[in-house]
């Protein structure tokens, strides 16, 4: 998010979000990332939730949507700030 051009309302970068995805998308087809799943936002909106990679390790079934993320102790500054 960045603010806007009078410094008011945070605004999405949709180029550097596709840019985001594309990245973690490339990740999982490597296998370096089994699954992840993205949101971004601010208190006025949402964006996403975008669902990639696998639902189990070795399996071909996508990511559903009501997946549930171990989050570890080091994820939460990113899950709190991004």
């Amino acid at each position: 998010m960045n603010h806007g051009p009078d410094g008011s309302r945070p605004f999405l970068n949709h180029a550097r979000w596709d840019m985001v995805i594309e990245f973690a998308t490339e990740l999982c087809r490597v296998g370096t990332l089994n699954s992840v799943a993205l949101v971004t936002g601010s208190r006025d909106s949402v964006v996403g939730p975008v669902y990639l990679g696998r639902q189990h390790l070795g399996e071909p079934t996508p990511l559903r949507d009501d997946s549930i993320f171990l989050v570890a102790s080091i994820t939460k500054p990113v899950v709190a700030t991004g």
